[in-house]
């Protein structure tokens, strides 16, 4: 094996290294891109869920004030 051989081996070596790195930081920012994407959808529900309750009670009460 030549010295220039061996240097572009050693070239390779580095940036496969480096490709390693970044694949592993993608892969905790998915997983926690992840968890917030789950927490905002858990959000929309609790909105949703509180919204149809206030809902439901306005509309309990329109109904009430009517019969009286």
């Amino acid at each position: 094996m030549t010295d220039n051989q061996r240097v572009t081996l050693a070239i390779i070596h580095q940036k496969l290294c480096s490709l390693e790195k970044q694949i592993e930081d993608n892969k905790e920012e998915i997983k926690v891109l992840r968890e917030q994407v789950t927490m905002g959808r858990g959000g929309l529900r609790a909105i949703f869920v509180f919204g149809a309750l206030i809902g439901a009670v306005f509309t309990g009460f329109k109904i009430i004030k009517d019969m009286i």
